[in-house]
């Protein structure tokens, strides 16, 4: 038996090369005037009403969030929220993201963004978030125990999700063809390859990230290319590859040894204010910021 033969025989698992992320988890009482403004995330937003009632301004919509009810919020969508039909609201908040642009898309395209209390899908995400809930009553929530914990239920909280997506995808049309679909992907995998053999193998040049220059090395013309993947993906190449150097971004500064110009210039960035710019679209914060943060976290 030849060495294909017996490949074509051994039955293989696809290997996992991803970010799964869950930050900016937080529970919450406010007061009757309480308003956050407007702003967007590069991450999902979960949020649940434990108590009262929550308001949400999203897409042109106003959702009026009630108990037992929940609203998820996608990826760079400019919202705003505030509590002013109670005295008292208490609710539940956390940001999510995955690295795997298909799911994504499928989220951006199919899933429910709200979820009315009587609805058996909206108890079976419940179910799930209690868990997260559950958490808070640690004494110490910042162990790797905790944290893989975290994890865990994001994980089941992804596949939730996508089984609920799963059945209203059926009962659309896609959102391209099969080669449109292809070509997408395609362009997604040449980014995120690039972008990691640039951050951990140094040997391609800056020019290696030019989305142009990936579009093209994928057979396609730059502005066919690049709409093809905002249609399918939900978001454009670069806002793609913004969020693989945000996340490369989290990673190195909870790394005390590296530098914060030597971030940017890992990075890509030309100059460490750019970054610095960049960043604190990102979060709110700078990086130096960002990093005192997450110490200060970590040594709780």
């Amino acid at each position: 038996m030849n060495t294909n033969e017996i490949l074509k025989q051994t039955k293989k698992l696809p290997v996992l090369d991803w970010n799964l992320r869950v930050y900016g988890t937080h529970k919450k009482t406010v007061g009757k005037g309480w308003k956050v403004p407007e702003e967007k995330h590069l991450a999902f937003e979960l949020i649940y009403i434990l108590k009262g009632i929550e308001t949400v301004a999203m897409q042109n919509t106003l959702y009026h969030i009630r108990e037992n009810e929940l609203l998820l919020i996608p990826p760079n969508t400019l919202h705003k929220m505030w509590c002013d039909q109670v005295e008292e609201n208490e609710y539940f908040c956390v940001h999510f993201d995955i690295d795997e642009p298909q799911f994504v898309a499928d989220m951006l395209t199919y899933s429910n963004l709200y979820f009315s209390a009587d609805d058996a899908k909206t108890k079976a995400i419940i179910s799930i978030i209690e868990q997260w809930i559950a958490i808070f009553d640690n004494e110490n929530i910042y162990t790797f125990k905790t944290k893989m914990e975290m994890q865990i239920i994001l994980s089941s909280l992804c596949i939730q999700l996508f089984e609920q997506m799963e059945e209203r995808k059926k009962a659309f049309h896609q959102n391209g063809t099969p080669s449109q679909i292809k070509y997408a992907t395609t362009i997604s995998e040449a980014i995120k390859k690039n972008f990691q053999q640039f951050l951990y193998a140094n040997d391609l040049s800056l020019n290696a990230l030019s989305i142009q220059q990936i579009i093209e090395a994928c057979g396609l013309s730059y502005s066919y290319g690049y709409a093809l993947f905002k249609k399918i993906y939900g978001l454009s190449p670069k806002e793609y590859l913004s969020q693989l150097q945000f996340n490369a971004a989290q990673d190195f500064l909870q790394i005390p040894e590296m530098s914060i110009n030597e971030i940017s210039q890992a990075l890509g960035y030309n100059n460490i204010s750019h970054f610095s710019r960049q960043f604190k679209k990102w979060t709110g914060l700078s990086p130096l910021n960002y990093r005192k943060k997450y110490l200060q976290q970590e040594v709780l």
